[in-house]
């Protein structure tokens, strides 16, 4: 009896897997302003039968992972039901892309997995984003997660970047040459296998130019500034010295 039952409940678990194949979806817009600052707006589409709450949970764990961050903060959560779907759409801003990279930066959640990690190269005139997002480490998937995944062909892993400046260069599968906005697109049984690096050269926003510009020549404008002070205090001496006479 114990042997059927567990047969039973092996089958169920099967078809619940195979009836579900198609039903993880990750879509995202993520926003940066030439100053840095941006927003993140991301719908994660789901199966209920994958859902383990009402999706109320993935709103305590967001409001969680920037509760001790000033400048970042979940501006916007909702969730709803389609025909066949848990939606759960939400949107996260920021004042600085730094903050978000910091807040979920050693994150074991599993939704922090999916905004991944950045890392910024500074180049003369241009900067180059990565982004990393690794969603299971490779080996780690038990064979009924790796069937399952595997099974999932329709579903897909959507990132799109809009940046501030033209991009130069970059990995994505859909950009449009002299654009702003790129976009790339995983299966979802891709990322259970491997980390999914994306890459994107931007040209070097002018307010960024001018603010590196200003770093860069500030001792010289200070010790300009130095001189013409002391030029007119010698001025000032040598007319109170003439007026005396």
């Amino acid at each position: 009896m114990k042997l059927i039952s567990s047969l039973i409940r092996t089958v169920l678990s099967i078809s619940a897997l195979l009836f579900s194949a198609s039903c993880v979806e990750y879509e995202e817009d993520f926003t940066i302003k030439a100053n840095g600052s941006g927003s993140l707006h991301s719908v994660i589409r789901v199966a209920p039968v994958l859902s383990k709450d009402d999706g109320q949970g993935l709103k305590g764990k967001l409001e969680a992972m920037f509760a001790d961050v000033d400048g970042l903060s979940l501006a916007s959560y909702k969730t709803f039901e389609t025909e066949d779907r848990r939606v759960m759409d939400f949107t996260i801003v920021f004042d600085h892309v730094s903050l978000l990279s910091e807040a979920i930066g050693g994150q074991g959640d599993s939704v922090a997995k999916y905004f991944g990690t950045f890392t910024v190269e500074k180049h003369e005139d241009s900067y180059t984003m990565i982004r990393t997002v690794k969603l299971h480490e490779p080996g780690t998937l038990d064979p009924l997660a790796k069937l399952g995944a595997s099974m999932q062909k329709d579903s897909h892993l959507t990132y799109r970047m809009h940046f501030p400046a033209e991009v130069l260069s970059t990995n994505a599968d859909n950009a449009e040459p002299g654009g702003t906005s790129v976009e790339w697109t995983f299966p979802v049984a891709m990322a259970t296998d491997e980390a999914l690096v994306m890459k994107a050269e931007i040209r070097k926003p002018l307010l960024a130019k001018v603010r590196d510009s200003v770093k860069e020549h500030t001792g010289l404008w200070l010790g300009v500034a130095g001189g013409v002070v002391v030029l007119l205090g010698l001025a000032v001496v040598s007319l109170l010295r003439k007026r005396s006479k």
